[in-house]
């Protein structure tokens, strides 16, 4: 089963940053100015009574700093 996540209340940008700061995280590299990582996040989901469901999230975080024609996008320090 899929279920889809809203992620409006949550850190996006703070779990973005603990993925990228992470060693072990692996990177693929699209193309010059484009990598992305694929990464899984363990939770459980309250079921009905006392019932608990494992689960995980799947994120895949997509780093850019040029565009598809050769720009080079502005970085904020």
């Amino acid at each position: 089963m899929i279920i889809k996540w809203n992620p409006r209340r949550a850190p996006v940008e703070a779990i973005a940053a603990q993925w990228v700061r992470d060693a072990n995280t692996i990177w693929c590299h699209l193309r010059e100015g484009k990598r992305m990582c694929m990464c899984t996040q363990a939770l459980t989901l309250e079921g009905v009574g006392t019932q608990a469901n494992p689960a995980r999230r799947v994120f895949r975080l997509i780093e850019r700093t040029i565009d598809k024609h050769g720009n080079p996008l502005l970085l904020g320090a």
